[in-house]
């Protein structure tokens, strides 16, 4: 049986997205700070990358002529005395809610493709009403994937970023939104465009 080239696409679009929010879960650039007098130049300076999973510090020796003399990278996962550590007690609930709905993302995208293949696998039998229930399920397992994806990323960039801690105003310092950051929206927005195609399509039998 043919598959539909479209109903193809909206899985590999699910299939990316979901790798895209796993990666950004992964990495510890969803907050880059920047801690010297040089931020944007050369060293001695110090950086930070903080993500809800992983956090890595960049240590950087003094110059000499044009070559950093000394450079060290430690990486380590978030555990939850370093989440007190790093935005106080008070704040530790809005950590772990950025954990859970990042993993809750996850999930539903995983529902969202093995249904989308159930119901491919359905479609043009005699199980074609099924197959419609599958689509619907698609929609709603991308859609839930995405709510949670936002979720997630709302409350670190309006929430945790601002609670990690900050130098004192006449200090130099630089902290931005970094591209894990970037990744885990733009993994939902796939997620959601992918279903979208895949369940919105198997709803109105453009696959049959």
């Amino acid at each position: 049986m043919a598959v539909n080239p479209l109903l193809v696409i909206g899985i590999g679009l699910m299939g990316l997205g979901t790798l895209l929010h796993i990666v950004a879960m992964a990495t510890p650039a969803w907050t880059l700070e920047c801690i010297s007098l040089w931020c944007l130049g050369w060293d001695p300076t110090t950086r930070f990358k903080y993500g809800p999973w992983m956090a890595c510090t960049m240590a950087s020796g003094a110059v000499l002529g044009q070559e950093k003399i000394k450079i060290e990278t430690n990486c380590g996962s978030v555990k939850g005395e370093q989440i007190k550590l790093y935005v106080g007690k008070e704040h530790t609930g809005a950590w772990e809610a950025v954990r859970a709905f990042t993993i809750l993302g996850v999930l539903a995208a995983i529902g969202a493709i093995i249904f989308a293949v159930v119901a491919a696998i359905m479609n043009g039998s005699s199980r074609e009403g099924i197959a419609k229930s599958f689509y619907f399920l698609v929609i709603v397992a991308a859609g839930g994937a995405f709510i949670c994806i936002f979720i997630g990323f709302l409350t670190w960039g309006r929430g945790v970023m601002g609670y990690l801690p900050k130098m004192p105003e006449w200090y130099p310092s630089e902290r931005v939104l970094g591209y894990s950051y970037v990744l885990t929206i733009v993994g939902g927005l796939l997620i959601l465009a992918g279903g979208g195609i895949a369940g919105v399509g198997g709803m109105l039998g453009i696959y049959n």
